[in-house]
């Protein structure tokens, strides 16, 4: 699939960086690490932020990974029969 206009380009780039993110999170891709070299030609070249939005989005599909691997891993467990005692909180006096 090719983009003829700008719009179309960062639309094309917006979904492959969504579906890369997912897959990163879902652990289906790898993490690729970039040098620091490249990263500051990179930063050098392009306008660049840190989109908020993106990243909170990001924190809330890593959660749900972690809630569905923490279910998981838990589901096989018979319930415990010894009494455990609840832990106080230490952050208020």
């Amino acid at each position: 699939m090719s983009a003829k206009s700008k719009s179309d380009r960062a639309k094309l780039a917006h979904q492959k960086v969504e579906e890369y993110v997912k897959n990163l999170l879902n652990q289906k891709a790898q993490y690729v690490d970039v040098t620091q070299p490249v990263e500051f030609a990179l930063r050098q070249k392009y306008d660049w932020d840190i989109n908020t939005d993106a990243v909170a989005r990001s924190l809330v599909e890593a959660a749900k990974v972690r809630l569905r691997t923490d279910s998981t891993k838990t589901a096989g467990q018979p319930p415990s029969v010894v009494p455990v005692p609840k832990q106080q909180d230490t952050t208020k006096k």
